[in-house]
């Protein structure tokens, strides 16, 4: 299942994104609450979820600490995510 969240579909100037494979998201509940709690972030534009493969992609301003917000934030909801190179 392909989910997204959020107005920004490019990847425009001053833009970046993270891609994440998290651990622990297995079920609409539980993307739900990763979408959630990813597009609350201060810069973030939108969260595309696929709960088979587990991965997240979150478009964001290319800020610095942005990726590392984003896997703290995880964390802290109780899942572990890691950054995809």
């Amino acid at each position: 299942m392909r989910t997204a969240y959020g107005a920004g579909a490019g990847q425009g100037r001053g833009r970046s994104r993270t891609d994440l494979k998290v651990y622990g998201m297995k079920d609409d509940a539980s993307a739900q609450t990763v979408r959630d709690a990813l597009a609350r972030l201060d810069g973030v534009t939108e969260v595309r979820l696929d709960i088979l493969s587990r991965r997240v992609s979150v478009s964001h301003a290319g800020l610095p600490g942005i990726p590392q917000t984003i896997c703290e934030t995880l964390r802290n909801i109780g899942f572990r995510a890691l950054q995809k190179a």
